[in-house]
């Protein structure tokens, strides 16, 4: 599948998709993909209890209940707890580093000079991982061969690291 700033592109099935527009224009944005199992039941948010519009994910599935054909939808997500953190709102850190965890429904952001928070994306909960960041830059992958994860450097990006991180599974 090929991303554009409107459209999908499913090579699979040899179509094009429009996309829904996101709730307000996003910096720097990161994007991440998380297979869901065709019968997982989306949940849907109660957009007026966030004050953040900055967390936002493009869910497919059925928009109403009554329909039986799946789109496109633009969600909004809770942002992590350090948001509303007042030692944070003054600096606004910058995310650094983002996998997603093994179990392939659990995104972690590494935020500078905050720590590593996970989001759990069929509770939609935050926890706090560790206080530390990871020693990545950028998206970072899990090799299972080698168990083990890959990813560009922290310290200089355009190194290649390599961590064990399975003393953080929870």
């Amino acid at each position: 599948m090929i991303w554009d700033a409107h459209s999908l592109f499913d090579a699979v099935m040899r179509r094009v998709i429009t996309l829904p527009r996101l709730h307000e224009p996003k910096e720097m944005p990161i994007s991440l993909f998380i297979p869901c199992p065709d019968d997982a039941d989306a949940h849907d948010l109660d957009a007026a209890a966030l004050s953040s519009k900055q967390f936002e994910a493009f869910v497919y599935r059925n928009p109403h209940r009554m329909h039986f054909i799946k789109s496109w939808i633009s969600q909004l997500l809770p942002p992590p707890p350090y948001v509303y953190d007042i030692a944070y709102l003054e600096r606004c850190p910058e995310i650094r580093s983002y996998p997603v965890l093994g179990d392939g429904f659990t995104i972690c952001i590494s935020v500078h000079g905050v720590g590593t928070y996970c989001l759990n994306t069929r509770s939609f909960t935050w926890s706090r991982l560790v206080k530390w960041m990871l020693p990545f830059h950028g998206k970072v992958e899990y090799v299972p061969a080698l168990k083990l994860w890959v990813g560009l450097s922290s310290a200089n990006a355009q190194d290649m690291a390599v961590a064990d991180l399975s003393s953080t599974d929870s």
